[in-house]
């Protein structure tokens, strides 16, 4: 099967929330969902970020991010790797890329678990208002993060991201979303 609007897609803009849910749209809207020429658009202006150089600059994060999850379980002499580590990794590695503050991490982990609540098999209605709300309030927040990495670049992603061009062409606001 192709990728782009493949079955995941069809699910989510088949969806009768989808025409009022922020969080399907936005899904919906996700590079892997996007179809050529869209995805081929996107995918040249994101690639040019994710060089070696910023790639490399990961390890040594990550292996604090690593020891610092890890000790707290070493010194209670066990623990649960799910919970206490695996889930923490990706968000905490996705905020450090995108120059989100420290403080700010606990947050950002909150609202895409609130947000996965969209794609879980038999959704109900109440979950989906959570989902949209935090959907809602993680776009604002990265507008914002990206406005202000317009202001007063950094050396990061979304800096990067908010600079990224390719021949004129440039990420609108939501797709830096």
């Amino acid at each position: 099967p192709a990728f782009g609007q493949g079955q995941g897609a069809k699910m989510i803009t088949q969806d009768p929330r989808y025409e009022h849910s922020a969080v399907l749209q936005a899904l919906g809207l996700m590079i892997t969902f996007v179809d050529p020429p869209d995805h081929t658009r996107l995918r040249r202006l994101v690639s040019r970020v994710f060089s070696p150089r910023v790639i490399n600059r990961l390890r040594d994060y990550l292996t604090q991010v690593v020891d610092d999850l890890l000790d707290p379980i070493a010194k209670d002499g066990g623990g649960d790797l799910v919970t206490g580590f695996a889930d923490h990794i990706p968000v905490t590695v996705v905020c450090y890329l995108l120059g989100v503050p420290q403080d700010d991490h606990a947050q950002c982990r909150a609202w895409t678990d609130e947000m996965g609540l969209s794609v879980e098999p038999g959704v109900s209605d109440e979950q989906m208002k959570q989902a949209d709300r935090a959907q809602l309030e993680y776009d604002a927040y990265f507008l914002a993060l990206a406005k202000d990495k317009l202001l007063h670049p950094a050396d990061d992603v979304m800096t990067l991201l908010t600079q990224a061009e390719d021949e004129g062409d440039k990420l609108s606001e939501q797709e830096l979303v």
